[in-house]
């Protein structure tokens, strides 16, 4: 749905520098995570954010154990998962 209204969509290993280097990451004003595990996200964010210290990330998990980690990120906001 993202693609029809234009808005330029990634898929891959965000930990690794060919998809940072494909979404721009360096013009980027924020960075949207969505990720099954804890320790893929803050491999991601680690990853993220030594190469561009600045860039706001919006994360999202599936279980969140731990929110203590994420605390030594800057410009990182949670988006809880949705509970039924």
């Amino acid at each position: 749905q993202l693609r029809e209204r234009g808005i330029p969509v990634v898929y891959g290993n965000g930990a690794r520098r060919e998809v940072l280097d494909a979404i721009h990451a360096n013009e980027a004003r924020v960075a949207l995570l969505a990720m099954r595990t804890e320790q893929d996200l803050l491999h991601v964010l680690r990853t993220l954010h030594s190469n561009h210290p600045g860039l706001h990330s919006i994360v999202r998990m599936e279980e969140l154990d731990s929110r203590g980690q994420l605390g030594s990120f800057s410009r990182v906001d949670v988006v809880e998962p949705q509970r039924e």
